[in-house]
C-alpha cells in the first residue's frame, strides 16, 4: 500500500476508530471535524482530494447520506449530492461526472468521506479522485482511421486546472458571484486611492495621471 503512515496501515481506512498513536493526523483531523460541527451547529462540505491508480480521468466519491430512501422516494439531498460534481463536469472538461459513484460499500466503511458523512454529520462528502495518467476516453470519442483512443499524460498544470475548477464549482455552488465581484471591486478601489494618494485626505502624488482618468 503506497498511502500508509509509518504505523504501516491504509491511514483512509482509520477513520471510524482513528489511534492517537498510529494515525495521529486522522485522529486529530476527525476531532476537529467533531468540534467544529458541535461549535458552529453544521459542516456542509467535505472533499478529500486523492490520486486514482486505474481510472482515468477525474471524479468523485460521494457518501453522502441519503437515509437508504428508495428511486421512488428521494429527498433533496440525494440530488443536491450529484449537483457539485455536474457543475465540476460543466467548468472542467478533466472531470467526468459519468464517473462519479454515489454508493458505499463495505470496504469502504473507514473512509474519510464515510465518516465524515455518516460519522460526523456533513451535509455534502466527497473524494475527488484524478488519475495518476491522464485524461479518460471522451463520452462521444470516434476516430476515422481505426486507431485505438490512448489516454493523454497530465502534467503538474492539469493538476493545477482541476483544482481551480473546483475552487470556480464553489463559486457556483453556493452562490457567491456577487461577494466576489464586491470585494474585488473594493480592493481595486483600495489599490487606486492608494496608488494616486487620496488616502487620509492628501494631495495626489500624479495629478497628471488624475487628470487623465477624468
Amino acid at each position: 500500500n503506497y498511502r500508509c503512515g509509518l504505523a504501516g496501515v491504509d491511514l483512509n481506512r482509520q477513520w471510524r476508530h482513528p489511534d492517537i498513536k498510529l494515525t495521529p493526523t486522522v485522529y486529530y483531523f476527525k476531532q476537529m471535524m467533531e468540534e467544529l460541527k458541535k461549535n458552529v451547529g453544521e459542516i456542509h462540505i467535505y472533499v478529500d482530494f486523492h490520486g486514482h491508480s486505474r481510472k482515468c480521468g477525474a471524479f468523485v466519491y460521494s457518501a453522502t447520506n441519503h437515509l437508504q430512501l428508495t428511486k421512488e422516494k428521494k429527498n433533496s439531498r440525494y440530488y443536491l449530492s450529484r449537483l457539485f460534481p455536474r457543475l465540476m463536469s460543466v467548468i472542467s472538461s478533466d472531470f467526468s461526472f459519468d464517473g462519479c459513484r454515489f454508493g458505499v460499500g463495505r470496504g469502504k466503511r473507514g473512509t474519510g468521506r464515510v465518516v465524515a458523512s455518516h460519522g460526523v454529520g456533513v451535509q455534502l462528502s466527497y473524494t475527488l479522485e484524478a488519475s495518476f495518467l491522464g485524461a479518460a476516453k471522451p463520452k462521444y470519442f470516434k476516430t476515422d482511421n481505426g486507431q485505438e483512443w490512448r489516454p493523454a499524460q497530465w502534467s503538474f498544470k492539469n493538476y493545477c486546472m482541476i483544482g481551480a475548477s473546483v475552487a470556480r464549482t464553489f463559486i457556483l455552488f453556493y452562490k457567491l458571484q456577487s461577494d466576489i465581484f464586491t470585494k474585488q471591486a473594493q480592493i481595486n478601489a483600495e489599490m487606486k486611492r492608494k496608488e494616486f494618494g487620496l488616502e487620509d485626505g492628501r494631495p495626489p502624488r500624479h495629478p497628471g495621471k488624475l487628470l487623465k482618468m477624468r
